[in-house]
């Protein structure tokens, strides 16, 4: 991902974003420096194997979970089926 910060922002609520040279935007959220410095170094490493597997460029990334992150993939939409099963046959 050959991509650069266009401008890094924080709100007046002590919430970080990244904007990104291609477009993209980063929610880096709150915490204290080495929070949000964890929570984007983990999301930095992570992210080449993503981009690989589903071949779209990134549109956002939310980086405020605990657990992980959520991605907005360019061009990519995932449904899931939501019908259940009745139990009649």
């Amino acid at each position: 991902m050959d991509t650069e910060i266009a401008a890094l922002r924080l709100s007046g609520r002590g919430s970080w974003k990244v904007d990104l040279d291609d477009g993209a935007v980063v929610e880096l959220g709150r915490g204290t420096p080495d929070e949000v410095v964890e929570r984007a170094t983990r999301f930095v490493r992570t992210l080449p194997q993503l981009l690989a597997k589903f071949r779209a460029p990134l549109e956002s990334a939310d980086l405020r979970h605990a657990e992980g992150y959520a991605v907005k993939l360019k061009g990519l939409t995932v449904s899931a089926d939501t019908k259940q099963p009745t139990g009649k046959q």
